[in-house]
């Protein structure tokens, strides 16, 4: 590669003031070099100084930028309540007009109280379930027996057949219950 002197005039004189200026410099004495540099260095921590923020300014800034933490719901009685009703607006509104009628009217307070207080003592699928199969069985061997002996039944046998099965059933349901909770805890030791 070739190296290209300045031939043009004008750039020498910029070179030779140039020069100057780089000759002056080296020709200033240390002490007023350092003086200038302190001048400089204070200037820029002034500069940085008015553009800090100070620590509270900064905390606020931060604090004005980030979304507030989302408050955590709680379950409330209230809460549960408008939401099983808002579900069950929803559902009978994409039921068939029957459909929909009947289960407004299922839905009401007073009969859904009724009837969960019904599902948890009185409706238990093993008392039915007990219950029936008693009566059923139970109402076919007295039939039996009325006939060949010669005695009329009433229909009040089947309902105290179908109660005393139903009880039986209730029954057999606590003792299975009771046996599966004695089963599942762990012996305690004691020592």
């Amino acid at each position: 590669m070739s190296e290209k002197l300045p031939s043009n005039h004008e750039h020498a004189i910029g070179s030779t003031e140039s020069l100057k200026n780089h000759s002056e410099t080296l020709q200033s004495t240390p002490e007023n070099n350092l003086n200038e540099r302190t001048e400089k260095l204070g200037s820029i921590r002034h500069g940085i100084e008015k553009q800090a923020l100070s620590k509270e300014a900064l905390d606020q800034k931060v604090e004005m930028n980030t979304s507030p933490p989302t408050p955590q719901l709680h379950m409330t009685r209230q809460l549960k309540a408008q939401t099983y009703k808002n579900t069950i607006k929803n559902v009978q509104q994409t039921l068939p007009k029957m459909q929909a009628n009947f289960s407004k009217f299922i839905h009401q307070q007073n009969i859904e109280s009724i009837s969960e207080v019904g599902a948890k003592t009185v409706a238990r699928p093993s008392g039915i379930f007990a219950g029936s199969l008693f009566a059923l069985i139970g109402s076919i061997i007295i039939i039996v027996v009325a006939k060949r002996i010669g005695f009329s039944v009433t229909p009040i046998v089947f309902i105290s057949l179908f109660l005393v099965g139903f009880l039986a059933g209730l029954v057999i349901e606590l003792l299975f219950k009771s046996i599966k909770k004695l089963a599942i805890k762990p012996h305690k030791r004691h020592y």
